[in-house]
């Protein structure tokens, strides 16, 4: 009986182990012909820069410290970078929202990339793909009986609208929505280390280090939260380090976003109108640089109610309706929110669900990976007041089911 035990444990270990394997090989595969597409399709065409968001920041990383030594951030910076890359004849180019931190976290591929751009693509895909797929497979383990849903969701994420968009464009969106489902997955806060090195990650995007923060407080994990915080002020100081103005260049190049008139190099590079916000929906009813400017103030406001309601009256407002309240109004109010960041979202949702047992039974498990699956195809839906509606419909269900 006791060798029988144990062969029937090896095996399921060599099942696990050889799973894993083809799990990556399909990934690696995946993030190798995503690599290939942008290599291949990006380029200057008729004067206008189409690229890659992830090789053209990389390209500016590698400048920076490889190159000129330019700005992230400086307009003449990006387009001398650009022309350099693809030859002359570049008169245009995108605002970039990463934060400072981007020169740490990619100078290993930036480093890589002066060997191969493709292969620094490749492994940058890849390390945000196997961070969600992981990630779900944690939340597994710890949430046995929501598997069904988070296989399900886990699986049309991957082949949704934005999850495929995220791929192809080698956004940062798999990354984060990988990093909250692992702080999700972790019981023990005996380790320090994984929420200093998740802190240092999602200071790529103020957005996504707010809504790690709000996790981390909304569940009290007061051993993570130091860490946590500290990778973040880590990541801000090296930055700090690299370039004494990067910080201030960077507050001045996030007005690109909330601007309704944007200089002549920039136009075309942002889509407000694709994006699942109020912005999109609002915008060209009643102006989109009034719109902008209203949603700051609301969501400064909105965030800072939740926050003291969470603090002063902890029992009406339960520590996961905190989290998903600063992800929804974030996402609906913020500025500029690509298509590709509703995989955070989802992601938020899904954590939401499964943590409150809304989705263990096979029905609802289906239902609510549909509707997640729907959420992260909002551009094919037929209009965007639609989309929205959807959204907050489907964030406002996790927020009740969070009270429970």
């Amino acid at each position: 009986m006791v060798m029988n035990g144990r062969t029937t444990s090896r095996r399921l270990k060599l099942s696990t182990i050889s799973l894993a394997a083809v799990c990556c090989l399909v990934l690696l595969a995946a993030s190798y012909f995503s690599a290939l597409n942008a290599a291949s399709t990006s380029g200057v065409r008729d004067g206008r820069l189409e690229v890659q968001d992830f090789l053209y920041h990389l390209i500016l990383v590698r400048e920076f410290w490889f190159g000129a030594g330019s700005s992230l951030y400086d307009l003449s910076g990006q387009t001398l970078a650009m022309a350099k890359y693809f030859g002359e004849g570049v008169n245009s180019a995108m605002p970039v929202g990463v934060s400072p931190a981007a020169l740490l976290i990619w100078y290993p591929f930036a480093l890589i990339s002066l060997h191969s751009y493709v292969l620094a693509q490749t492994l940058w895909i890849f390390c945000g793909l196997v961070l969600f797929v992981s990630g779900i497979y944690r939340l597994v383990l710890r949430f046995p009986a929501e598997k069904i849903f988070l296989m399900l969701f886990a699986s049309l994420a991957l082949f949704s609208w934005n999850g495929i968009a995220g791929v192809l464009l080698g956004q940062t969106s798999f990354l984060a929505a990988g990093i909250l489902l692992h702080f999700a997955a972790s019981s023990s806060a005996s380790n320090l280390v994984w929420p200093l090195v998740w802190g240092v990650l999602l200071a790529l995007k103020p957005t996504y280090f707010l809504f790690g923060l709000a996790y981390a407080v909304a569940y009290h994990k007061r051993a993570s939260l130091l860490p946590y915080i500290a990778g973040g002020l880590l990541a801000a100081l090296g930055a700090s380090l690299c370039s004494s103005t990067i910080l201030p260049e960077y507050a001045a190049q996030l007005s690109a976003y909330t601007s309704g008139s944007l200089p002549a190099s920039y136009s075309g590079a942002l889509h407000f109108q694709s994006n699942n916000t109020v912005r999109a929906v609002l915008g060209t009813l009643v102006g989109d640089s009034v719109v902008a400017r209203t949603d700051i103030v609301l969501l400064a406001l909105i965030l800072a109610a939740l926050t003291v309601a969470a603090m002063l009256r902890p029992r009406f407002l339960a520590p996961a309706q905190y989290f998903v309240g600063v992800v929804g109004v974030v996402s609906m109010l913020i500025p500029y929110f690509g298509g590709y960041e509703e995989l955070v979202v989802a992601a938020v949702v899904a954590i939401c669900w499964t943590q409150s047992e809304l989705v263990q039974s096979p029905k609802h498990a289906v239902l609510g990976a549909a509707l997640l699956f729907i959420i992260l195809s909002h551009n094919a839906l037929p209009s965007a007041a639609l989309a929205l509606a959807l959204k907050a419909a489907v964030l406002l269900s996790a927020w009740l089911a969070a009270r429970q």
